[in-house]
C-alpha cells in the first residue's frame, strides 16, 4: 500500500475516504512517538498495520531518530532495534 506523509503522519486515502494512518508526533531532538495506528475495519487489518508501523520505522532510521509506542500495537510490534529505552 502506498502512504502519504503530512508533518508526523502517513495515512492512505481510497475514493476519497481515509483508510489508514499512524501519527507518530516528535519528542525532542531524537525521539518520536508512535502514538495512534488506525485502520479500516474492511481491510486486513494487522498486515496494513504492520505496513504503517514499517513505513515510521524506515522514516526513523533515515533521519536518525529512536521510537517509542502509545499505540497497543506498536508496543508489541516495535522493533527492539528501532526502540528507545524508557
Amino acid at each position: 500500500m502506498d502512504f502519504t506523509r503530512q508533518d508526523q503522519r502517513l495515512f492512505a486515502m481510497q475514493d476519497a475516504r481515509l483508510i489508514a494512518e499512524v501519527t507518530f508526533p516528535v519528542v525532542d531532538d531524537t525521539t518520536w512517538v508512535v502514538e495512534h495506528i488506525w485502520v479500516d475495519h474492511a481491510l486486513d487489518q494487522p498486515a496494513i498495520a504492520h505496513e504503517l508501523l514499517d513505513a515510521v520505522c524506515t522514516l526513523a532510521t533515515a533521519e536518525q531518530k529512536q521510537l517509542l509506542a502509545l499505540d497497543p500495537f506498536a508496543r508489541r510490534h516495535l522493533p527492539a532495534a528501532i526502540r528507545k529505552p524508557v
